[in-house]
C-alpha cells in the first residue's frame, strides 16, 4: 500500500499515466490504415505550422519530415501570429494543441487568411462541454463546419497533474500516421507487439539506471543529440522543466557541442546525455564523441536507441518519462499544487493577435 503522499502529490496518477500513455500509443498506430486521412493534402502549397509546449515538439516533428520529403514548409511560433507577422495566403495552416488552449487560438483565429486548415488535438466536442468551455465548444464547432481537418489523439482530460505525459507520447504516433495515410511519407510500421516491446525495454532501461547519477534539480544536464532527433526532442527537455522543475536541459547538436558548450563543460561541470538511434552512419558520431568526453574528463551518460529514427522518439520519451517518475518520487515534488499554480493567467487571457486598428482607435 502506498503512502499518502504517493496521492497527495500525484505520483500515483502520473504513474498510471505513464503507463497508459504506452497503451494509447500502441492503439493509435493500430488503427485501421487510412484512419488518419482526411482533405487532401495539396503538395505545391506552402505550410506554416506552429505549436506550444509539448505540441511545438509535435510540430517541429511534422516540420522536419515535411521538409526532408522535399516541401516548402516552416514553422512560427505563436508570438509572431500574435504581432501579425504570418503571412498565411495560400499557404496551408497546422496548428498543434493538445487542449485546444488559449494562446494557440491566436493562431486559429487568423486560419481563414489560409487555404486550408489541420488541427492536431485531444479536444473533443462531448469533452468540452463536460468541461464547461462553451467558447471552446463553438471554435471547434466552427473548425468541423469549414472543413477542417481534425487529427485526434489522446488523452483529452490530462488535467489535475502539472506535467504530461500521454499526449506528448502520442502525438509524435498521430503525425506519423498523419503522414503515412495522408501518403505524404510512407512508413514501415511496427506491430503493435514490436512497438510494446521497445516501450518496455526504454522502461526497463530506465530502472537500471543508478538514480545517484543524477543532479539535483538546482544543476540540471543537458542533452547532445548525434541524430536528427535534435530537431524535435525538444519535449524532453521540457519535461524536466515540467515534471522536476529543473533548469531546462539545452538541447544540443553534436557537432555544435565542441564548439563553446565542451568548453564550458570543462569548466562548470554538468552531466550530459549523449543521445543516438540505430543507425550505421551514426557509428563513428558516438566514437567520436566518447572520445570527446574522455578527454575532457566530463560527466556522460550514452544512451542508445535500439531502433532508428523515427521510432526512436518512443524509445527516449518512454526512457526518460519513467527515469523521471523515480526522481520525483525521490525528491517528493509536488506534482498537484505546484510552485506558481493559478498565477499564469495573464498569458493565458491573451487568445487574439494584436488588433493594430483597435490600438489606432
Amino acid at each position: 500500500m502506498e503512502d499518502n503522499s504517493a496521492q497527495s502529490l500525484g505520483h500515483s496518477l502520473l504513474r498510471d499515466r505513464v503507463a497508459l500513455a504506452q497503451t494509447e500509443l500502441v492503439k493509435l498506430l493500430d488503427q485501421p490504415e487510412g484512419a488518419f486521412s482526411g482533405p487532401e493534402f495539396h503538395m505545391d502549397r506552402p505550410v506554416v505550422i506552429t505549436g506550444l509546449g509539448s505540441s511545438a515538439a509535435h510540430a517541429q516533428f511534422l516540420l522536419f519530415y515535411l521538409q526532408a520529403a522535399g516541401f516548402s514548409a516552416r514553422y512560427c511560433p505563436i508570438t509572431q501570429f500574435f504581432h501579425g507577422e504570418v503571412d498565411l495566403e495560400g499557404h496551408t495552416l497546422i496548428v498543434f494543441s493538445q487542449g485546444l488552449s488559449s494562446n494557440a487560438q491566436i493562431a486559429l483565429g487568423q486560419r481563414h487568411q489560409a487555404e486550408g486548415l489541420v488541427l492536431f488535438t485531444s479536444s473533443t466536442m462531448e469533452g468540452l462541454k463536460t468541461a464547461g468551455k462553451p467558447d471552446c465548444v463553438a471554435l471547434l464547432q466552427s473548425l468541423l463546419a469549414e472543413g477542417a481537418h481534425i487529427v485526434s489523439y489522446p488523452l483529452e482530460d490530462e488535467y489535475t497533474l502539472f506535467v504530461r505525459v500521454v499526449g506528448p507520447l502520442c502525438g509524435f504516433g498521430a503525425v506519423i500516421r498523419y503522414l503515412h495515410d495522408q501518403e505524404i511519407v510512407r512508413f514501415e510500421m511496427p506491430s503493435g507487439e514490436t512497438l510494446h516491446q521497445l516501450m518496455e525495454l526504454a522502461v526497463t532501461d530506465a530502472a537500471a539506471f543508478d538514480l545517484e547519477g543524477l543532479p539535483i534539480p538546482d544543476l540540471g544536464f543537458d542533452f547532445v543529440f548525434g541524430d536528427p532527433l535534435f530537431h524535435f526532442g525538444q519535449n524532453l527537455s521540457l519535461k524536466w522543466v515540467e515534471g522536476a522543475f529543473m533548469e531546462p536541459p539545452a538541447c544540443i547538436d553534436a557537432f555544435d557541442f565542441s564548439h563553446g558548450f565542451f568548453q564550458l563543460r570543462t569548466t562548470r561541470p554538468k552531466p550530459v546525455w549523449l543521445l543516438s538511434s540505430e543507425s550505421e552512419s551514426g557509428e563513428p558520431l558516438d566514437e567520436a564523441l566518447t572520445a570527446l568526453f574522455e578527454s575532457g574528463e566530463l560527466p556522460g551518460y550514452f544512451l542508445k536507441a535500439p531502433v532508428t529514427a523515427p521510432w526512436s522518439i518512443f524509445y527516449f520519451e518512454c526512457f526518460f518519462n519513467a527515469l523521471l517518475v523515480r526522481y520525483i518520487v525521490e525528491y517528493q515534488i509536488d506534482q498537484i499544487n505546484w510552485p506558481g499554480k493559478g498565477l499564469d493567467g495573464p498569458m493565458y487571457k491573451l487568445k487574439q493577435a494584436y488588433s493594430y486598428d483597435s490600438a489606432e482607435n
